[in-house]
């Protein structure tokens, strides 16, 4: 007897659709049985196949066969990968190397080509460098530990490894602000010019958003798209950007918001909005303004007494009188996230009379957003296995002036470096030059100077002259430094445009290879001008003290990573997007192991964040160099598998043995040799098609009855007149089955 408790052996994959459809016909003419028959809404069993006891052994034989079918049929599908590795070995690497393994050496790994769009990446459909993209970077040492006898750092001849998984290149979409002009009592129905504040949110270019220029990031397999990124977090998530007519019985939704329209104010151009979301719950009057906000004439309000614009594209001009714009409490809405980004910003254009009062209403949004913060050696999805941090590269590090000065020409005896600011001049026997000098951090192991910005505040407007910024090649001391005690010095750049900071990499750069740090000297590229031109820049003793801005990385391949200065599809620069003549920030997610792999045996085998990439080092010791190999994984094809449950056997019962208890249960009724089919003969009871009772002495088939007997099942009689068209009549049905299975 199979009680319930048992039921629970056909997977929970039942097609419901074939419950809510008559049964169809198959090729043979008799009717496709619904799946429902053989297993219940809850995926658990839901018939039996009877024999009868005087049945012939090859209709046994013949209802196992059937059984393995059902079972087959209902049993739990798997899919099973089929997986390869894709590799690339090292051999003999001596220590101090650092290795990087990009898309060229694994094509596993993932890059953004910007194939669509062609605006960050070049759409050639292959992999360049300065392209955003997923890499290894391998660091192949033996880290010297101080010997308490010879009391010098040695190393032990055998590997001490580590490993940073980086996204690389990774860039900001451009962003402008959208400025809000708000009376103090902000959500006050007034109509007038009274105590107006201005309010700023950051949105990402419009222009960008609605043509889908967004730059994406692929972390641990899945693609992310990049909304901001800094030093210190990158957001991701969908931005959104939508003009849309607003009525009072149609509110406007996002995953995140609900914007309705609550009243319009016709008379003063107003309309009353409510938002409602999870972070906000507001209320308030907003002025319909064409030319404020980000509609198409971007921030263009006060280049002109009136402008016109065509705002929906209807081939009628609107008309908007900038004199018009804030004279009222708000004229644009927003929701910060923080730090000035947005993630709601509401843009009111205009009113619109159709049938009933609406308004047209710009509104921006970001769904799903996420932000990724940087975390030390802690976060859960960067530990495993290993420990690893989570950091947004380039670091930057901000450093003020230990010691600055000027010297003058005309005073060449007089020291300057108590002033509270610095002077350079070009001016005919009185020419002026400054000096700065900063102490430089201590940087990580490893780490390299991206970058090293020198900058100087003006207090003046400067001339339009150019300025030399050169490294001091000896000591000097600011309390002394005269005109006449000046060190000398070596052209490091120049800067014109006035825009005063310069380059000083190369020179940083030097500092920390061991070249002595005596400062830079700024001084007018052509002195002794007829017309004297100065500029005086604040000195460490002012407010507006010189600062050196030092990025730095740990970056094995940065020379190969240089973005081409070239117009990308879009007609702007692939490295200076917003076209703003500014070279665009490109950061690096880095995911680095917290503590080095140190090894005194052979062989080694390590796993990398998240099981992402695998490391086989087959020999650890530094005799010829180690070797090793780094691979992934990667998904080629799958093929299915089913569990077969329960056993076929317990499927089937002889007639004898069946009882009301078992009519929780549909019946399969095999052969003309049953009892229950010869029941249903002598009541004359007919199938559901309405054949005769004793169909099945005219041909192999199967037949359905609905509640034959009134116990509440169905029953499937499947039978012919001799033994041989009984078997027939099993392999019509199982044929069925595994039709009606095929996709």
């Amino acid at each position: 007897m199979i009680r319930s408790g048992e039921k629970s052996w056909i997977a929970v994959g039942v097609l419901v659709i074939s419950l809510l459809c008559s049964p169809a016909m198959d090729a043979s003419g008799y009717e496709s049985i619904p799946h429902a028959f053989f297993v219940d809404l809850n995926g658990n069993q839901n018939c039996l196949i009877v024999v009868g006891e005087q049945a012939d052994a090859t209709d046994i034989t013949e209802a196992s066969r059937l059984a393995v079918t059902i079972g087959e049929l209902f049993s739990p599908k798997q899919e099973i990968p089929v997986v390869r590795e894709i590799d690339i070995t090292h051999e003999n690497v001596p220590p101090g190397t650092c290795i990087v393994e990009t898309p060229l050496e694994l094509s596993t790994l993932w890059y953004f080509d910007d194939y669509d769009h062609g605006v960050y990446g070049n759409g050639n459909a292959k992999f360049d460098p300065w392209e955003t993209h997923e890499e290894i970077q391998l660091i192949i040492d033996d880290i010297g530990e101080v010997d308490p006898f010879l009391g010098v750092s040695v190393g032990n001849k055998y590997l001490d490894f580590s490993t940073i998984y980086r996204i690389d290149n990774v860039r900001c979409p451009p962003y402008v602000w959208v400025y809000s002009l708000v009376e103090a009592a902000r959500g006050e129905h007034i109509t007038g010019l009274q105590n107006q504040q201005v309010r700023s949110y950051a949105i990402i270019d419009p222009y960008f958003v609605i043509n889908g220029y967004l730059p994406e990031v692929c972390i641990f397999g899945t693609t992310y798209t990049v909304i901001n990124i800094n030093s210190s977090a990158l957001i991701t998530g969908e931005p959104h950007v939508n003009y849309v007519y607003l009525y009072g019985n149609q509110p406007f939704v996002t995953e995140e918001f609900t914007i309705s329209l609550l009243d319009v104010d016709v008379d003063h151009n107003k309309c009353y909005l409510s938002v409602q979301g999870s972070a906000v719950r507001e209320e308030f009057w907003m002025v319909l303004d064409p030319l404020h906000g980000f509609s198409p004439d971007l921030q263009e309000s006060g280049s002109q007494d009136i402008l016109s614009y065509d705002i929906d594209g209807d081939g009628t001009v609107d008309y908007s009188d900038k004199t018009e714009i804030g004279l009222s409490e708000l004229d644009v809405w927003g929701h910060n996230t923080g730090g000035g980004a947005a993630d709601l910003v509401i843009d009111g254009i205009k009113i619109f009379i159709g049938e009933e009062i609406g308004v047209y209403l710009g509104i921006y949004w970001v769904e799903d957003a996420v932000v990724w913060n940087e975390y030390s050696c802690c976060d859960p999805f960067t530990t495993h296995p290993q420990y690893y941090s989570f950091q947004i590269r380039p670091e930057t590090v901000a450093l003020q002036a230990v010691e600055d000065a000027y010297v003058d020409q005309g005073l060449p005896l007089q020291n300057f470096g108590g002033e509270s600011f610095l002077s350079v001049r070009s001016s005919l026997g009185t020419n002026t030059r400054s000096f700065v000098k900063f102490n430089l951090p201590t940087l990580p192991e490893k780490a390299i100077i991206s970058r090293a910005t020198l900058q100087l505040i003006p207090l003046n407007d400067p001339d339009a002259r150019v300025y030399e910024v050169s490294r001091v090649t000896s000591t000097w001391d600011e309390a002394s430094i005269t005109w006449s005690t000046q060190p000398g010095s070596s052209l490091t750049g120049t800067q014109t445009n006035n825009i005063m900071q310069w380059d000083v990499t190369s020179d940083v750069a030097s500092f920390y290879s061991g070249t002595p740090n005596y400062g830079w000297r700024i001084s007018d590229q052509t002195e002794n001008s007829v017309i004297p031109h100065e500029t005086q820049f604040g000195s460490r003793e002012s407010n507006l003290k010189p600062r050196l801005f030092l990025e730095y990385t740990f970056d094995c391949n940065q020379g190969v990573e240089t973005v081409p200065h070239l117009q990308n599809w879009i007609n702007t620069f692939y490295d200076d997007v917003e076209n703003d003549a500014v070279v665009d920030a490109v950061y690096e997610i880095d995911i680095s192991l917290c503590s080095l792999i140190k090894t005194v045996c052979s062989p080694l085998f390590f796993e990398g964040p998240n099981y992402y990439y695998f490391v086989d080092f087959t020999d650890t010791y530094f005799s010829t160099g180690v070797d090793f190999r780094v691979y992934q994984t990667q998904r080629v094809k799958e093929y299915s598998v089913y569990t077969v449950v329960p056993e076929p056997w317990k499927l089937i019962k002889l007639d004898h043995e069946i009882t009301e208890e078992d009519a929780e249960y549909n019946w399969i009724l095999i052969g003309g040799e049953n009892s229950w089919v010869q029941l249903l003969v002598d009541r004359n009871i007919k199938p559901d098609d309405n054949y005769p009772a004793d169909w099945f002495i005219k041909e192999a088939g199967y037949k359905l009855y609905s509640d034959p007997l009134g116990f509440g099942n169905r029953i499937l009689v499947v039978a012919g007149k001799t033994s041989a068209d009984t078997q027939k009549a099993i392999r019509m049905l199982i044929e069925d089955m595994r039709t009606s299975r095929s996709p």
